[in-house]
């Protein structure tokens, strides 16, 4: 039994998480709604005349809210089986439930972006055109990287400008190599180079001293079902997206004492059956905090 625990948590804790370094983590206290409410950043200091009363700072609140939710499963190894080691049930069983209960935290967060639903705040899309972090007719190009790195810093809240820097490059395993071009290349040259003419600027590649990190999953190319919902989202090719670390984007919660893992339990099988019997669960939820750490664009 220890063995079959030791198992399945190495598998999880070993998974590749793509989620990780562009969300964020939280231990919640329970399974009921937890807000997350938000501060709206305040006006400028006012200018002030001799003998004045400086002027009142009035700051406005938001508030995102989401619940966890218990994902689990069991398997049950009957005394024969142990002893015969049939199928190899006591090595491939563990970690496909570690694999499973790994796959969950990605699942939900590409859920979100894919399904694009309202946020609390604003009760308007994640993505939307007016907020100016969706841009339609954009496939994956220096051009648009640019463009989608420009939209993020300029982003202003109260009239005061937020500077968001884009961080991560979230896209489609079909867009992998050509995000790796974009971000990596030291040099950028016109499609006839070395034959074109006219004045060159330079061919420094200005992305690549940004630092964007490459985050690519198979869930924005096939779509994902949503565990929470059960509902399928369509993934895309051609689309992709981009996050920044340092606003807030996508929150991911587990309950509080559980160590942000599954929990595993194992129990003699009774009543005429022997054999031993494992379980293992993971409370777990995700949620878009707020619209302007994050970027979506289409081909």
């Amino acid at each position: 039994t220890n063995s079959v625990g030791a198992v399945l948590l190495q598998t999880f804790v070993e998974a590749t998480d793509t989620t990780d370094g562009w969300t964020s983590t939280a231990d919640v206290p329970n399974f009921l709604s937890n807000e997350r409410p938000r501060m709206a950043v305040g006006p400028g200091l006012a200018k002030l005349s001799a003998g004045s009363e400086a002027e009142h700072v009035v700051r406005s609140d938001a508030k995102e809210s989401y619940k966890i939710a218990r994902y689990a499963s069991q398997f049950q190894v009957d005394e024969i089986d142990i002893t015969n080691d049939n199928l190899n049930a006591m090595s491939n069983l563990p970690r496909d439930m570690g694999a499973a209960a790994a796959r969950l935290r990605p699942d939900l967060v590409y859920a979100v972006l894919l399904a694009n639903g309202n946020l609390d705040a604003t009760s308007a899309a994640l993505f939307t055109a007016g907020n100016n972090n969706l841009n339609t007719s954009s496939a994956l190009a220096q051009a648009t990287v640019s463009s989608m790195m420009s939209d993020m810093s300029t982003h202003q809240e109260n009239g005061a400008n937020l500077n968001v820097r884009a961080t991560h490059l979230l896209v489609p395993q079909a867009l992998r190599h050509t995000a790796s071009q974009i971000v990596n290349s030291s040099e950028i040259h016109p499609a006839n180079y070395p034959t074109s003419s006219g004045d060159q600027v330079g061919n420094l590649n200005p992305i690549q001293a940004d630092g964007l990190q490459i985050a690519s999953d198979a869930r924005l190319d096939n779509g994902v079902t949503d565990p929470n919902s059960g509902t399928t989202y369509v993934g895309s090719a051609t689309t992709w997206f981009a996050a920044s670390a340092s606003a807030p984007t996508i929150e991911v919660g587990y309950l509080s004492g559980t160590g942000r893992a599954p929990v595993v339990r194992s129990s003699s099988l009774t009543n005429g059956r022997w054999g031993i019997n494992f379980d293992a669960k993971l409370d777990i939820g995700a949620k878009a905090l707020d619209w302007r750490g994050l970027h979506k664009s289409t081909a």
